[in-house]
């Protein structure tokens, strides 16, 4: 097996750029997802290549499809189960995000929920002609979803990296320690367990990437 070195090394955005234009050809609208686990670096990355890429890309990050409180809550707020399988309202995000991009729609929704205040929202963006779809989140190569995607990024971090950095993230939105530590432990990082037993995202994406040091972006197979 080989060692990461500067040869996996990579300007990370520059080289999905050339990577999505090499893929995309003369395809009018291609769609990315940027998969991984709770603070891998996706969003980050997401708003990086949608900025690289130019006017014709859109940012939507799969966080604004939430199912509201009661449906991903309803087995408990710490269920690693709730998290994988009710978390996410992805029945709306392919009905009026994914397949009307696909179908060359002038204007996609981008959000069900609003996440803080809990309650429904439609907000729409305008599509060109030409356009990539950049959507991050997790577990975005789920069987619901694969079909939806032209080319899967996934980051990967290990389980104690994505906590420690998850649980400084959420932190500063006021979230106490004791919640965190509680959320981390027995609903996102077995969430993520699960996920990678019964999909194995590593080896279904296109690109690999290890995320340790998000400074230093490893590509591992790609």
């Amino acid at each position: 097996m080989a060692c990461p070195g500067d040869a996996g090394r990579v300007d990370l955005v520059a080289d999905l750029v050339h990577r999505v234009e090499e893929r995309r050809g003369d395809q009018a609208r291609f769609a990315v997802a940027i998969d991984g686990p709770d603070a891998a670096g996706k969003t980050t990355l997401a708003n990086a290549l949608s900025a690289r890429l130019g006017t014709g890309a859109l940012h939507v990050s799969m966080d604004a499809f939430h199912h509201l409180r009661a449906i991903r809550h309803r087995r408990g707020r710490a269920s690693a189960a709730g998290y994988f399988e009710d978390a996410f309202d992805h029945a709306t995000a392919i009905s009026e995000l994914l397949v009307p991009f696909r179908d060359g729609a002038p204007t996609v929704r981008v959000a069900s929920t609003d996440y803080d205040t809990d309650v429904p929202v439609a907000p729409t963006a305008a599509v060109g002609p030409r356009s990539v779809l950049v959507v991050d989140g997790v577990f975005l190569q789920i069987p619901l979803l694969r079909r939806c995607w032209d080319f899967v990024v996934y980051l990967r971090v290990s389980p104690a990296i994505s906590r420690e950095r998850g649980m400084a993230r959420d932190a500063l939105r006021g979230d106490s320690l004791d919640d965190l530590d509680v959320r981390y432990r027995e609903r996102y990082l077995p969430g993520q367990a699960r996920y990678r037993a019964e999909i194995d995202p590593e080896s279904a994406a296109d690109l690999l990437v290890d995320m340790t040091d998000p400074a230093k972006p490893f590509v591992v197979r790609g």
